[in-house]
């Protein structure tokens, strides 16, 4: 039930947005305006992620629970899926070094969240989870390039520093259900392929995500200490005001941290991952 009435809220919210529409068409030079800007056009990242929660709850609730729909409801699901993997690759921005914050990870994160037709779906799915891996490793490195030499930004941008979260719980909680994915429905007992028609392929392939998924959550909880202690420590320099900023706190960084200690407790049966 509280699900349910968190998905509608979630739907409304997207709705609202509808508003922005109204906004850019009587002010068009605030669309040209928006894009340009290297940290406002990085929250466009937010939509394919959002979109993804409904997506998911779409397939695991008002299908699978309620029986909402039927085929054709659940290819609808799927076509948006695809659609949203699209907005997940399309990004163009312009950086510069002595500008760099972790919200340049933004775009990066959307490429992790899809994980969600069979082995096409999965594989595909395997694919963007790496692809996610590689360039959001690639952008934590440039910010700790930045953050040693020049100290952790101040003001309400500290609190970018969280987004890290975002990468790599999110990927942790990703490669899980990878991983259970295919231990669901491998072997496959047809085709020549050795490896998709193995007994023990499936079983591999999850006990491996398991282990890959707490080294990423090990690593997510790394930068959850460091965050906690610059926000801490930035005070001190200058005064935290409250604004957007403080979205970063939320989703995607310790909503999807808290995730994916939940995805672990169910794999390992560890209370200490109970949340």
């Amino acid at each position: 039930m509280l699900t349910s009435i968190y998905f509608f809220l979630n739907l409304a919210l997207f709705i609202l947005t509808i508003i922005c529409v109204t906004r850019y068409t009587l002010y068009k030079r605030s669309w040209s305006l928006m894009l340009h800007d290297s940290v406002q056009n990085a929250y466009l990242g937010c939509f394919p992620m959002g979109g993804t929660t409904l997506i998911n709850v779409s397939v695991t609730l008002m299908y699978n629970e309620y029986g909402f729909g039927g085929k054709s409801y659940l290819y609808t699901i799927w076509a948006h899926w695809w659609r949203d993997v699209a907005g997940c690759r399309i990004a163009r921005q312009d950086h510069f070094l002595d500008k760099m914050t972790a919200v340049w990870l933004l775009p990066v994160v959307t490429v992790i969240f899809p994980p969600s037709h069979d082995l096409i779906t999965t594989l595909f799915s395997i694919a963007l989870v790496t692809v996610g891996l590689m360039l959001a490793f690639t952008i934590m490195t440039i910010h700790l390039l930045c953050v040693i030499p020049h100290g952790l930004p101040l003001g309400g941008t500290i609190i970018s520093t969280f987004i890290p979260l975002g990468p790599t719980g999110q990927r942790g909680c990703s490669v899980l259900l990878v991983g259970q994915s295919l231990k669901h429905f491998l072997p496959l007992h047809s085709g020549a392929s050795e490896v998709l028609n193995s007994g023990s392929t499936g079983e591999i392939i999850s006990v491996t995500c398991v282990c890959i998924s707490f080294i990423l959550w090990a690593i997510a909880t790394m930068w959850l200490v460091y965050a906690m202690l610059g926000t801490l420590d930035s005070p001190r320099k200058a005064r935290i005001p409250f604004k957007a900023t403080a979205w970063d706190l939320i989703f995607p960084n310790v909503v999807v941290y808290a995730n994916s200690n939940m995805q672990l407790y169910k794999a390992l049966d560890l209370p200490f991952f109970r949340v």
